[in-house]
Formats: structure tokens, sequence, C-alpha cells
């Protein structure tokens, strides 16, 4: 099998996107659409006067195969929910007890001149506490199959810093692949795009002010994604790598 494979980036230190296909010796198996993939912020030079530091907060994958059908239940990052649904609570009873217990009374007898008197006394009382502890568990997959053939890149909600930057997928099987008959052209494309609310621009240096500017006009984040986007024209998403395979039979 040979192949032919083609790439473009926009910044190549933002994004960084490789992608093989992977066939087994064994002729039944299916194939392999193996990707690595990398998010790290990057700088980003308007002109000599300005320059910025570019990062992600989000990153989509959109993979289109033609030649190719997607094995179901293949994907990566696709998690079933289970037909049932448990939740475990765990309930932990405090008692304490104060004083003690007893009771109040008293007793007379008299024989002649002679009396004997007996008295006694007690009380007390008893405290119950209950409380409620449960036990919480949250996962999230960093990769995550969404519908059309597209997956979402993003750090978990609770993460102080949101912003992508580290290697997400280390030449892992994205999905698997069997071949049509008689397909006429046989490729794998894989786009990885960012929506421009995902995109962060900070500052570094602006010669023109003497001083840092923080780009808080929505028509400057519009100006700074449109310099980095080799998509014509602009419709407010952004191509930050793309990568196809051709196979040859």
């Amino acid at each position: 099998m040979a192949t032919t494979t083609h790439s473009k980036d926009s910044v190549a230190e933002l994004v960084q996107l490789g992608v093989r296909l992977l066939k087994p010796n064994d002729p039944d198996s299916k194939e392999e659409v193996r990707v690595e993939l990398r998010v790290n912020s990057a700088p980003l030079e308007i002109n000599e006067r300005e320059t910025y530091s570019v990062s992600l907060m989000k990153l989509t994958l959109s993979l289109d195969v033609s030649g190719f059908a997607i094995e179901p239940g293949s994907k990566h990052g696709e998690p079933t929910r289970p037909p049932e649904i448990v939740k475990t609570e765990t309930v932990i009873t405090e008692s304490s007890r104060t004083g003690g217990a007893g009771a109040k009374g008293g007793l007379t007898l008299g024989v002649a001149e002679q009396s004997l008197n007996i008295q006694g006394e007690a009380s007390g009382s008893v405290t119950n506490k209950e409380s409620v502890s449960t036990t919480k568990e949250e996962r999230h997959i960093l990769v995550m199959a969404k519908g059309n053939d597209t997956w979402d890149v993003c750090e978990p909600p609770w993460a102080e810093n949101k912003r992508l930057n580290s290697k997400y997928l280390n030449d892992d099987p994205l999905c698997l692949v069997t071949r049509q008959d008689r397909a006429n052209l046989r490729t794998v494309d894989l786009v990885a795009y960012a929506r421009q609310r995902d995109l962060c621009f900070d500052p570094t240096h602006n010669k023109l002010f003497g001083g840092l500017l923080t780009p808080k006009d929505k028509l400057l984040g519009i100006v700074l994604a449109k310099a980095i986007s080799y998509d014509q024209p602009y419709n407010g998403i952004v191509s930050l790598s793309h990568v196809v395979i051709d196979v040859e039979d």
C-alpha cells in the first residue's frame, strides 16, 4: 500500500498534527487512522511593532474519508452511557450522650415516733446527630468524539488553567476504517480547527504605544484570527492544521 501525505499549517508552533494509516498484517483486520496531536501557545507577529501570544481554549478535529467507511464503535473517546445509573450515598450517624438517666421520687415510713425518708434524683439527656457524606467522582475525556465525525479537545471544566498546552494524542488510533469496494479514490482527510471565541491573544509587545495592549475589542480579535487563518473567505472558524493522505492500491 503506497500513501502520499500532504499537510498545511497556519501556525506550526500552535498545533502540530500528524496522521498515518496503519494496515495490519492480517488482511481481514481493519485499518487504523493514527493521530499525533500537540497543542501549545505560540508567538504571533502581526508586524514589526506588534507581537502576541496565541493559545486555544478548545480545538476540534474533523475527519473526512473517501473510499473508506468508519467502523462503528471504533472511535477514540466515545463513551457509552450505561442503561442503568446508580447513585451511591454513604450515611454516617453520630450519637452523643450527656448526663445520666434515672428518676426522682420520695418515700416516708413512720413507725411510732421514728420515720425513714428515702429520696433520689437523677436526670439526663440523649442527643443524636446524623450527617450525610456523599462521594462524587467526576471524569473528563480530553479528546471526545462528537457527531459528524468530529472530536473536541478541551481541558476539564474544573481545571484552573483551561488553555490547551500538552500532547493530547500520541500516535493513538482515532478510529478504524474498512475499504469500500470499487472505490476510484481513497483519501483520509483530517483538519484541526478552532472557533474564534476559543482563541486567546495575549499581547507581548507593542512598540507603537510603548507598552502592552490588552485586546478587549472584538474587532481586534477578528483581525488577529484572520491573520492566522488560511481559509478564504473568513467565516469565524480558523483552520490551524490540515493533513491529507492519498492511498494508492
